[in-house]
């Protein structure tokens, strides 16, 4: 269910309420009135489902939001990290010579302000 909740500077907003491995939880839905009840209520069924599978949707959303303000220096370190050191060799390689290419041309530039970069260039 959908509560309503008015946060300390005032704005009204839709929370769902639930538990993780036995934690009490919070996610934020959206904003009263900009999102209505029904479609508040339909929002939290999806993110139950979630819950049931095990997953945490706040802290999705806290990962989410903390990566849409990489820069595309860190976005292609997290990459070398994560990704690049699993595949083979030759495709260590040439992939690294891309991502040297971009993050020369783009490094500093914001992930969210390559994308419209890359889509007007």
């Amino acid at each position: 269910m959908a509560w309503p909740s008015l946060s300390a500077t005032g704005t009204a907003t839709w929370v769902l309420r639930f538990r993780i491995g036995g934690k009490p939880a919070e996610l934020t839905l959206g904003r009263y009135p900009d999102m209505t009840l029904p479609a508040a209520r339909k929002l939290a069924a999806e993110k139950r489902v979630e819950v049931q599978k095990g997953n945490d949707p706040a802290t999705e959303k806290r990962k989410y939001k903390s990566r849409k303000n990489w820069t595309v220096r860190q976005l292609v370190a997290d990459y070398r990290e994560k990704v690049l050191v699993n595949l083979g060799p030759s495709t260590q390689r040439s992939d690294g010579r891309n991502l040297k290419r971009t993050e020369k041309a783009l490094g500093a530039m914001q992930v969210c302000e390559s994308k419209r970069w890359i889509s007007l260039g």
